[in-house]
């Protein structure tokens, strides 16, 4: 035997409201984090050197976001789309 449950119409269209924003929030929740990366360790993931990173920054290839005042650091999005921006061969020169 089925139980059932009656319920007003504006109730029931509440409860599904609610169910959808759990659904939204568990998907936000459940979202990668972007990762971030010193100058140091963006340099090794490009291999170049860390004057090159410095300097593609400064004139504005590569975006960062400043730490603490000082230090940079690169969103691993950023360092991709870099990557494929001014990708160079082994031969050192860009493609």
């Amino acid at each position: 035997m089925q139980e059932v449950i009656i319920m007003p119409k504006t109730e029931l269209l509440e409860w599904f409201q609610r169910i959808e924003k759990l659904e939204e929030f568990q998907k936000e929740a459940t979202k990668p984090k972007e990762e971030f990366y010193t100058t140091k360790e963006a340099a090794k993931l490009l291999r170049m050197s860390e004057v090159g990173i410095r300097k593609a920054r400064r004139e504005k290839r590569l975006k960062g976001v400043q730490r603490n005042g000082k230090s940079w650091e690169f969103s691993r999005s950023e360092l991709e789309r870099f990557k494929t921006r001014y990708h160079r061969n082994d031969s050192g020169t860009a493609q």
